[in-house]
């Protein structure tokens, strides 16, 4: 946002799509800062290349490859680390997700994201997350989670214990601080 400081803003003003941090000037309209939203009508969104409405688009420079501004098909993996997360807590960090999440959901003020998150994203991570999440908010998830993406790579990972706070190894006492005070 350091563009926006009167000093360094730029002649021609250029917009993107963040929102909060230091030296914003800027008051945005609408509700959403990302793409694709279901709110808004998909909006903000990405400008498409400069051929079709003038957005960006890489300058076209003899090299030995194609040159191409482009994702690689694992950027469309969204729940592997999630679920590598989940998997590696114990049960009272689960409880906490949990309360986590049912809380984090109850702030959302359109009945119908709730339940999409519920529904549709939850269950990618773990079925008993989503029925968990669900009972609070009285919606049902599907009965049978997402299929798994072999491409993509997300049925390989297992849990982590460095993950978890509490599966953090015994304790041992070389690893106590103590201190002693003496009057």
């Amino acid at each position: 946002n350091f563009h926006e400081i009167p000093i360094n803003q730029p002649v021609c003003p250029f917009h993107n799509h963040q929102r909060d941090a230091p030296h914003r000037q800027t008051i945005n309209k609408g509700q959403v800062s990302y793409e694709p939203n279901s709110i808004e009508d998909g909006w903000p969104r990405e400008t498409p290349p400069a051929e079709e409405n003038g957005g960006f688009e890489s300058y076209q420079e003899r090299i030995d490859a194609h040159k191409v501004r482009a994702r690689s098909e694992s950027f469309g993996d969204h729940y592997s680390q999630a679920r590598l997360f989940w998997h590696s807590q114990s049960d009272v960090e689960k409880e906490h997700i949990i309360a986590a999440y049912a809380f984090e959901l109850s702030k959302v003020e359109r009945p119908w994201i709730r339940e999409r998150v519920i529904k549709e994203i939850l269950p990618n991570i773990d079925m008993e997350l989503a029925r968990r999440v669900g009972e609070v908010h009285g919606v049902k998830p599907p009965e049978h989670p997402p299929a798994p993406s072999e491409e993509l790579g997300t049925t390989s990972l297992d849990a982590s214990s460095a993950l978890s706070l509490m599966h953090r190894g015994q304790p041992d006492i070389r690893y106590r601080k103590v201190a002693i005070l003496a009057t």
